[in-house]
C-alpha cells in the first residue's frame, strides 16, 4: 500500500489553512475591545484550530493522511504545558490562571500540526514567506499610523504606545517582539534566494520586506530588539567561521552553552548591580528594579510558581521604593517582568523554567547534529531562536499572542525531509478525531466567551465616556446610558468571572448612584481577586468613609476601622501614594471624638500626603484646614484654606469654610476680603450663582467703596445673565447709594426698551422707579404681579424679594395713612404677619375711603395667617362689599369661608368666580384646583 505523502490534497488544504491563520494572526485587529489585538487574535487562532482539526479528522478517518513520529521538542512542550497546568490548578485563582494558559495550549496544538505539515525545506520556505509578507503589511499599516492616516477608531491616539507604531499589535513593544523574528526570517529567505536559481525573483520579495521591517523596528525605538539582532549577527559570523573548519556540530553546542551562560550571567548581574542604582534612564531603571522584585518573588515560589498569568497579581508587595514612586507619580505599573525567563520561573516554578530552557536548547542544537550542511531554512531556525532568547531577556515574548505563536511553532519545526510516515490503525484513526475535534471546539467556545466579555467591558466603558462627554438634558436620559453601562459590565463579569475590572466599574456606578452597600460588596469581591491593587483598596476606603458618615455608634466605628486598615495597608505598600495618606488622615479625622489625640494623627497623615504628590489637591488642603482648626492652630488652618482656594476658587464649599474660619478667628478678615477682592476683580471663571454669593459676602464684609464697587459690578453682570432672578437684582440694588437707586433703575428701564434684551420681570421692576411715591396701589399690584411670574423661584420667594426691593419707595415718603398701609402690605408680603396686622389695623382706622377696601383685604389675609379665622372672615366680607368686582377679594372671601367650615358657601363663591377668569389661565387653574379640593371634602 502506498503511504500518502505530505503533498496530497489534505496536507495542501491544511497548509493553506495554516497560512491563512498566520495572516489572520498577524493582521487581526478589532478596535472595539479595550485591547484591540489580543482577544481577536486568540479568537481567530481558536477558529483556525477548529477548522484545521475538522479537515485533519476527515483525512484521518478516510485513511488519507499519514503521520510523522512525534519529535523530542513536542514531548518537552507537552511536559512544560503539563507543569504549567499543575501550577495553574495550585494557584490562588485557578480559573484566571487556566485562562492565561489557554493561548499557549492553543498555540502548542497548532505547533503539533506544523510539525506534521512542514516536513520539507520547501514547505518551511513558504511558511517564512507568509510570515514575512504579513508582517510587512502590518508594518505598512504602521506607517499609515505614523502619517496620521489610520482608518481604525482607536480609543487613544495621543499616547506614547500609539505614537510608537503599534500597527496590528496594540503596542509597539508587542510589534517589536514579532519584528525581530520576521527580520531574521527575511534575511534567511534572502540568503536562501541567493543560493538558488533565478536570484532576482527569489531575493526581491525578502529584500523589500526587510527594508520595511527594519524601518518599522527603528520607529518603535525598541532597543532590546536591536541588541538581539546584533547578537544574532555575531552568532552567524561564528557559525560561518566554524563551518569553514567543518565544525558545525560544535557551533550548535557552543551556541547553546553560550545562551545558558548569558541567561545566568544576566540574572547574577541583576542581583549584583541592583544596589549600585546605575545611572540609567527611567525605563531601564524601572526594569532593573522590577527584576529585583521579581527575583524575590521567584525565590519565594521557586517550586511550582504562582501560576500562569499571575505575576501581575502578586508583584505589588515586592515593589521597590522606585516602583512605588513611579506608580504614585504616573499611575502606571508593569504587568510583566520584561524578562521572559524570570517570568516563566515565577509562573511555573524552577522545573517549568528548566523545561523551557531545554526546549530552546534543543531548537538551537538540533539543526547541527548532522555533519551535512543544513539548508537555509534549517540554518535560519537556530538564529531565530537565539535572537528570541536574547530579546526575551528584556521582554515578555511568550505573553504576546503573535510572537508566542510563532516561537512555539518554530520550536517544533524540523524540516529534515524525513519520509518516515505512518498510517494509523483503525482505532487510532477514530480516537484522535474524537479527542481533537471536541477539544478544538472547547478552545473556540472559550475564546469566543473571552472575546465577548472584552466587547461588553469596552461597551460599558464607552457608555461611561459618553455620559461624561455628552450629558443628557434630562435625568432620564442619563439613567438610560447608566443602565446600558451597568448591563454591559454585568455581562462582562458573567463571561469573565475572574476579572476584577467589571466589578470595579459596577462598584463605581453603584457609588455614583448612592448605593454604598452594593458598591462595598462589589469592591470586596473585586479585592478578593486582586487584593494588592492600590486603586481597589482606595476605592473601597472611600466607600467605607462615605458610609461611616451616615452611621453612628458601633457601626460607624467598625466602618472607620475597616477604612483605616485599608488606607494604612496601601500607604505602607506604596508610601509615595499621597492619596492613601490623605484617606488615612480622613479616617483619623472622622474617628476623633476628643479635642486632641487622633487629630494629631490626621494632621500628620495630611501633611505626609502633601509631601508625596498631593500638594496640588484642594480637597486635601480643605481637610488639613479643618484639622488645624479643630486643634486651634488658626494660622496653619488659614494657610491651608488659602491654598485650597488658590487651587479651586470656583468651589463654594471652600469659601463657606473660609467664612466660618473668619468668624472664629476675626484676625484673618483682612486676608479673607483680599481673597474675595482678587477673585472678583480678576474676572476668575466662576459659576454665576457663586459669583453673586461672593459679591454679597464682599459687600457684607467691608464698607470700603472699592469692595462695594467690585461687588456691584459682579452682581450687575450676574443679574444681566439672569434678568428674571429678582434676588440678584435686589442684592445689586441694595449696594447702590440711596440717592442713585432711582437713576440706576431708570437706566435699567431704558435698556429694557430694546425688544428681547430684558425679560418682562426686569421691565416691571424698573417701572417701580418711575412710580409716584403716593401711588401705593400701583406698587402693590406690581408686587403681586411679579410674585406670580414664572421662573426658578416660588411666588412666596418672589413676593419677599420684590417687597424688599420696593421698600426704597417708602424710605423717602412721609409717614401717613398711605405709607402705614403699604408698610403693612409689605410686612405681609415679607411674611411678618404680626407686624402686618398691627400696621394694617392702624391704617384701616386712618385710611381714606379709596384705600379702605385694599387695606381691609390685606388685613383679612394677615389675620388668617395669624390664626384669627373669625376676624379674617369678617374683614374679607367687608372688603368684598367695598369692592364687589375685585377678583382678589372674591377669592379671599371664598378661602376664608372654607377655613371657617362653610365649605358649601365657599364652593358657591368659587363657582361664581370661575367665569370671570377665562382670560387668566393661571388664576383659573388655581381656583379650579381649590374648587376640586372642596368638592372632595378637603380644605384648600
Amino acid at each position: 500500500m502506498i503511504v500518502p505523502g505530505p503533498d496530497n490534497r489534505y496536507f495542501k488544504t491544511l497548509r493553506g489553512l495554516f497560512y491563512g491563520w498566520i495572516g489572520a494572526l498577524i493582521l487581526g485587529l478589532y478596535p472595539f475591545t479595550e485591547d484591540p489585538a489580543t482577544p481577536i487574535k486568540i479568537l481567530l487562532s481558536a477558529g483556525a484550530l477548529l477548522a484545521i482539526s475538522l479537515v485533519a479528522a476527515l483525512g484521518l478517518l478516510r485513511n488519507a493522511m499519514a503521520l510523522r513520529p512525534v519529535s523530542a521538542p513536542a514531548y518537552l512542550l507537552f511536559a512544560w504545558l503539563a507543569l504549567l497546568s499543575v501550577s495553574a490548578l495550585l494557584s490562588e485563582h485557578p480559573a484566571r490562571s487556566l485562562h492565561a494558559l489557554l493561548p499557549w495550549v492553543l498555540f502548542g496544538t497548532l505547533a503539533l500540526f506544523a510539525h506534521q505539515l512542514f516536513s520539507h525545506a520547501r514547505h518551511v520556505r513558504t511558511l517564512f514567506r507568509v510570515v514575512v509578507g504579513a508582517m510587512a503589511l502590518s508594518s505598512l499599516y504602521g506607517f499609515l499610523q505614523y502619517a496620521g492616516l489610520d482608518p481604525f477608531p482607536w480609543g487613544q491616539v495621543n499616547v506614547e504606545e500609539y505614537r510608537g507604531l503599534p500597527a496590528t499589535f496594540g503596542n509597539p513593544n508587542f510589534a517589536g517582539h514579532t519584528l525581530v523574528i520576521a527580520i531574521v526570517l527575511a534575511v534567511g529567505l534572502l540568503v536562501d534566494g541567493w543560493h538558488r536559481a533565478q536570484r532576482r525573483r527569489a531575493i526581491l520579495f525578502p529584500a523589500v520586506a526587510l527594508i520595511i521591517l527594519l524601518g518599522h523596528l527603528y520607529l518603535t525605538h525598541m532597543r532590546s530588539g536591536v541588541v538581539a539582532l546584533l547578537l544574532g549577527g555575531l552568532a552567524v559570523g561564528l557559525m560561518l567561521l566554524l563551518r569553514s573548519r567543518k565544525r558545525t556540530a560544535l557551533f550548535g553546542w557552543s551556541v547553546g552553552v553560550t545562551t545558558v551562560v548569558i541567561l545566568l550571567g544576566f540574572a547574577a548581574a541583576v542581583v549584583a548591580l541592583f544596589p549600585a542604582r546605575l545611572p540609567l534612564d527611567t525605563s531601564l531603571q524601572l526594569r532593573l528594579h522590577g527584576y529585583y522584585g521579581a527575583s524575590q518573588l521567584f525565590l519565594e515560589h521557586g517550586l511550582m510558581g504562582v501560576g500562569p498569568g499571575e505575576y501581575a497579581y502578586h508583584n505589588i508587595p515586592y515593589w521597590t521604593d522606585f516602583e512605588a514612586r513611579w506608580f504614585a507619580l504616573e499611575g502606571k505599573r508593569n504587568h510583566h517582568v520584561h524578562n521572559e525567563w524570570l517570568e516563566a520561573g515565577i509562573e511555573g516554578g524552577a522545573p517549568a523554567l528548566f523545561l523551557l530552557i531545554l526546549l530552546f536548547l534543543h531548537g538551537l542544537i538540533a539543526p547541527f547534529r548532522r555533519p551535512s550542511r543544513p539548508s537555509p531554512p534549517r540554518f535560519t531556525l537556530p538564529v531565530v531562536l537565539l535572537v528570541v532568547a536574547v530579546d526575551a531577556c528584556f521582554g515578555f515574548n511568550l505573553h504576546v499572542p503573535v510572537s508566542a505563536a510563532l516561537i512555539i511553532v518554530l520550536l517544533l519545526l524540523q524540516p529534515d525531509g524525513t519520509e518516515r510516515w505512518t498510517l494509523l490503525q483503525r482505532r487510532a484513526r477514530w480516537a484522535i478525531p474524537l479527542v481533537l475535534v471536541p477539544l478544538a471546539a472547547v478552545y473556540f467556545l472559550q475564546a469566543l466567551w473571552l472575546f465577548q466579555g472584552a466587547q461588553h467591558y469596552q461597551r460599558g466603558q464607552g457608555a461611561l465616556a459618553w455620559l461624561r462627554t455628552h450629558p443628557s438634558d434630562t435625568p432620564t436620559g442619563d439613567d438610560a446610558v447608566r443602565a446600558a453601562a451597568r448591563n454591559a459590565f454585568q455581562q462582562a463579569h458573567a463571561l469573565q468571572p475572574w476579572e476584577h475590572r467589571p466589578l470595579q466599574a459596577l462598584a463605581r456606578l453603584a457609588r455614583e448612584e448612592g448605593r454604598l452597600d452594593d458598591a462595598g460588596a462589589l469592591l470586596e469581591k473585586a479585592r478578593s481577586q486582586h487584593p494588592h491593587l492600590p486603586q481597589l483598596n482606595l476605592a473601597l476606603t472611600r466607600v467605607w468613609l462615605e458610609k461611616a458618615q451616615g452611621e453612628t455608634g458601633a457601626a460607624r466605628s467598625a466602618l472607620l476601622d475597616r477604612a483605616q486598615g485599608l488606607a494604612q495597608e496601601t500607604a505602607t505598600q506604596c508610601p509615595a501614594l499621597g492619596e492613601a495618606h490623605a484617606l488615612l488622615g480622613w479616617t483619623y479625622w472622622l474617628a476623633d471624638t476628643s479635642p486632641t489625640g487622633a487629630n494629631d494623627e490626621a494632621i500628620a497623615a495630611f501633611e505626609t500626603a502633601r509631601q508625596h504628590g498631593v500638594a496640588a489637591n484642594p480637597s486635601l488642603e480643605h481637610a488639613l484646614s479643618l484639622a488645624y482648626g479643630a486643634q486651634g492652630q488658626w494660622r496653619a488652618a488659614e494657610s491651608a484654606r488659602q491654598r485650597s482656594l488658590s487651587l479651586a476658587p470656583a468651589e463654594s464649599i471652600y469659601w463657606e469654610a473660609y467664612a466660618a474660619l473668619v468668624e472664629v478667628a476675626p484676625e484673618f478678615e483682612v486676608n479673607y476680603q483680599q481673597q474675595l477682592r482678587y477673585v472678583l476683580g480678576a474676572e476668575t471663571a466662576l459659576d454665576e450663582v457663586l459669583r453673586a454669593e461672593l459679591a454679597q459676602r464682599l459687600a457684607a464684609a467691608s464698607t470700603l467703596s472699592l469692595e462695594r464697587a467690585i461687588s456691584r459690578r459682579s452682581l450687575r453682570q450676574v443679574a444681566s445673565r439672569y434678568p428674571d432672578d429678582i434676588r440678584l437684582w435686589n442684592a445689586w440694588f441694595q449696594l447702590l447709594p440711596p440717592g442713585d437707586r432711582g437713576t440706576a433703575l431708570q437706566a435699567v428701564h431704558a435698556e429694557s426698551d430694546e425688544p428681547g434684551k430684558r425679560a418682562p420681570t426686569l421691565l416691571r421692576i424698573a417701572q417701580a422707579a418711575q412710580a409716584q411715591s403716593g401711588d401705593h396701589r400701583a406698587l402693590a399690584e406690581l408686587t403681586d404681579r411679579c410674585a406670580q411670574m414664572p421662573g426658578r423661584h416660588t411666588p412666596e420667594h418672589n413676593r419677599k424679594t420684590m417687597g424688599a426691593l420696593l421698600q426704597f419707595v417708602l424710605e423717602t415718603s412721609e409717614d401717613s395713612p398711605h405709607t402705614t398701609g403699604y408698610r403693612g402690605q409689605l410686612a405681609f408680603l415679607l411674611g411678618d404677619y404680626g407686624t402686618a396686622v398691627s400696621l394694617l389695623q392702624r391704617a384701616a382706622k386712618e385710611a381714606p375711603g379709596d384705600a379702605e377696601g385694599e387695606t381691609t383685604y390685606y388685613l383679612s389675609q394677615a389675620l388668617a395667617h395669624h390664626g384669627k379665622t373669625a376676624a379674617a372672615l369678617a374683614l374679607a366680607r367687608e372688603a368684598l362689599q367695598s369692592d364687589p368686582d375685585s377678583v382678589a377679594c372674591q377669592w379671599n372671601f371664598a378661602l376664608r369661608l372654607a377655613e371657617s367650615g362653610e365649605r358649601s358657601a365657599a364652593r358657591f363663591q368659587l363657582e361664581a368666580l370661575l367665569p370671570q377668569l377665562s382670560q387668566r389661565p393661571d388664576d383659573y387653574a388655581a381656583v379650579a384646583q381649590h374648587l376640586e379640593a372642596l368638592r372632595r371634602g378637603v380644605a384648600p
